[in-house]
């Protein structure tokens, strides 16, 4: 039945692969993506229990991101109450549930998701037991996150690397998958308004120590080049927010 949603790309809707399979929800959580797709599964009826489930953890989460906002702005020394109503307060989020089968398929250490860094704001993820996510260090090498049950991984992603000067670190990151049992892992996207520049606070620059790095974007122009350049393969999409924004010190 979940055919009946299917999509064509992993940004939207109901998604799946030879390996993988993963529903995407958009613009949560005031959204009706959660029950525009219950319709396109279970169109006679819907699905109360369905809707239920995903809405209650979307508040969930939406509640997680604006408190992991104000922490963020805090730990820049920011003032939170001002910098959170003018740039966080109107984030939104996407919100994919990734299942990769296994099915035997990986008993041979395998990269099941490629080196990259997210374009959003923030990333919370939820990963289930069997780990694999793997994260770049300063020196290059690549390191376990080894999963703790009933907890969250928070990652830096693009947009908010260029909107802190800099001072936010963006990780690198990929999925490397050893075993024959199935992996479930759910990433809740904070992003920026589309039309709302991003620019970094007077607070965050400095002519001395912290130049401003970044020029000001908007995240729709931000996303959309993006995924455009994943297509021509033009630019390393790991360093494409340095390409696309950054400015140089030449």
């Amino acid at each position: 039945v979940k055919d009946r949603a299917i999509a064509s790309s992993p940004a939207d809707g109901y998604y799946r692969t030879l390996t993988l399979e993963n529903f995407c929800f958009l613009n949560l959580p005031h959204s009706d993506s959660v029950q525009a797709l219950s319709r396109q599964i279970w169109p006679e009826t819907g699905n109360p229990n369905f809707c239920e489930t995903i809405g209650t953890y979307t508040f969930a989460m939406a509640d997680l991101q604006r408190k992991m906002s104000k922490i963020i702005l805090a730990s820049l020394g920011l003032d939170v109450k001002t910098f959170y109503h003018s740039d966080f307060e109107e984030c939104t989020a996407y919100m994919r549930i990734n299942h990769l089968w296994s099915d035997g398929k990986f008993m041979e250490e395998e990269e099941v998701l490629h080196p990259h860094t997210d374009i959003a704001c923030f990333t919370i993820l939820y990963q289930d037991d069997e780990g694999g996510l793997q994260i770049r260090s300063d020196e290059g090498k690549w390191l376990n996150v080894k999963p703790v049950s009933n907890s969250f991984i928070v990652n830096v992603a693009d947009s908010l690397k260029a909107w802190s000067n800099g001072r936010c670190r963006s990780a690198e990151h990929r999925v490397v998958y050893k075993g024959w049992r199935d992996r479930i892992s759910v990433p809740w996207f904070a992003q920026f308004p589309y039309d709302k520049d991003i620019w970094a606070p007077a607070e965050l620059v400095d002519d001395e120590i912290h130049p401003r790095r970044y020029r000001p974007f908007t995240f729709s122009q931000f996303r959309r080049d993006f995924l455009l350049n994943l297509l021509s393969k033009q630019e390393n999409p790991v360093t494409f927010v340095e390409s696309y924004a950054g400015i140089s010190r030449g």
